[in-house]
């Protein structure tokens, strides 16, 4: 489809959503006229991806751009990271205290480094971090385990050389990998040193079960996602005996060991109820675990830049965190 194609699309999408958008206010109160349009675009356009190839979201993720006010106080740059692409972003005028290792989310299918920074930017400023943003390759073309192998492979690279103290981050299905990354570098004895070097870690909005089922109610909600668009995404990337492997279900994972949590959720997403029991269920294997529920707010709404002016708050709490480990 041509770019003009793809742009009538997100404007066509973009009408449809601003009257449902003027009348949320009442049903949502914490959430910003501003973000419940970027909820409604958003749900509109991935309800619509449902089924069609993945390259026609991707697209329209390509078209979309984000950005924040941090952006434009931090250098970007991209860097090879055990022969992987990463975005490397640097706070200007801010000595660096860190490093954070970022996995965006989306399904494992869609979702870029490149499209994550504004993100990326305002965690480097309020962490006063090099953030690392990894480009994994993603599903179709590419499936499990390929993702969560990527991924690795730079985390121990980075956590070989790094003197500072490194922290882990990601999003969606990007937490999920976070979580992976310390079973993966836990669970070896020959990555105990490096496992050790992981001062805390921060979850947004993580997708810790794909194998979750959900009640009649629970599938009807407010979020931008619903469980077909997630058991779409992960049918491209897992099978259904791989749905409950330990590298992406963390349901019942083994947590003792693991370092400091912070989890951040959106109260009106469907992820809650299962993010909810992963907090009980860290909490219960003796992990220190701090976690924020955002009254109204949609999945993994603190990714949206601009477009959601509540993100920002949301991020700067992850830096505040992060300072709070150094």
């Amino acid at each position: 489809m041509s770019h003009v194609a793809i742009l009538f699309d997100i404007v066509k999408a973009s009408l449809q959503s601003v009257a449902p958008a003027l009348s949320a206010k009442q049903k949502f109160p914490n959430r910003s006229r501003t973000s419940a349009f970027t909820a409604i675009l958003t749900d509109r356009l991935l309800r619509e991806s449902i089924g069609k190839p993945i390259t026609w979201m991707r697209a329209r993720q390509n078209t979309l751009k984000l950005f924040s006010l941090d952006m434009s106080n931090v250098t970007f740059s991209k860097e090879s990271i055990a022969g992987l692409s990463c975005v490397v972003c640097v706070p200007n005028d801010i000595e660096v205290k860190s490093t954070l290792v970022y996995f965006h989310g989306g399904g494992y299918a869609v979702g870029t480094a490149a499209g994550y920074k504004a993100t990326i930017a305002t965690l480097s400023v309020a962490a006063q971090a090099k953030v690392i943003a990894v480009d994994y390759r993603r599903a179709p073309e590419f499936t499990f385990p390929t993702a969560n192998d990527d991924c690795l492979e730079v985390t121990q690279e980075v956590l070989r050389d790094e003197r500072l103290p490194v922290f882990l981050a990601g999003d969606s299905a990007g937490a999920a990998l976070a979580l992976d990354m310390l079973t993966q570098l836990k669970s070896s004895p020959e990555h105990a040193a490096a496992f050790a070097k992981v001062k805390a870690c921060a979850l947004i909005s993580p997708w810790v079960d794909p194998t979750y089922e959900w009640t009649e109610q629970q599938a009807v909600g407010d979020d931008i996602l619903c469980p077909a668009l997630l058991h779409y995404w992960a049918g491209k990337y897992l099978s259904d005996a791989e749905k409950l492997s330990s590298r992406v279900n963390f349901a019942n994972a083994a947590l003792e060991g693991f370092p400091d949590m912070y989890i951040q959720a959106a109260g009106a997403e469907i992820l809650l109820r299962q993010i909810l029991d992963f907090d009980q269920h860290a909490k219960a294997s003796g992990v220190n675990v701090k976690l924020d529920i955002f009254p109204d707010q949609f999945h993994v709404f603190q990714t949206f830049g601009m477009f959601a002016p509540e993100s920002r708050a949301a991020l700067r709490k992850i830096g505040d965190y992060f300072l709070t480990k150094i």
